[in-house]
């Protein structure tokens, strides 16, 4: 999704979430036509087909933050960086 710099990363067919969430560096290549402008055209392309066949997908747009424990804490999940190759 452009406008929040988040990438849309569906599950396997077995349900099993990609292991990229637990690397430091993510790199993904995406086709140019699969770029959404924002989180209701994500909803209008994939919806259907989470609701009926995969049921969720994470919107990873950063480093996780936490302060459960009183402090603030970023980077406790996800990757620290992420590059994106865009292919036209």
């Amino acid at each position: 999704m452009a406008s929040y710099g988040s990438l849309v990363l569906e599950p396997d067919h077995a349900g099993s979430e990609p292991v990229s969430l637990f690397n430091d560096l993510h790199i993904t290549v995406v086709r140019e036509a699969d770029i959404l402008h924002d989180m209701a055209a994500a909803f209008d392309r994939l919806g259907d087909d989470l609701r009926a066949e995969r049921g969720s997908a994470i919107i990873a747009t950063g480093p996780s933050a936490t302060a459960d424990m009183g402090a603030l804490v970023q980077g406790a999940h996800g990757p620290k960086r992420v590059e994106v190759l865009v292919v036209t």
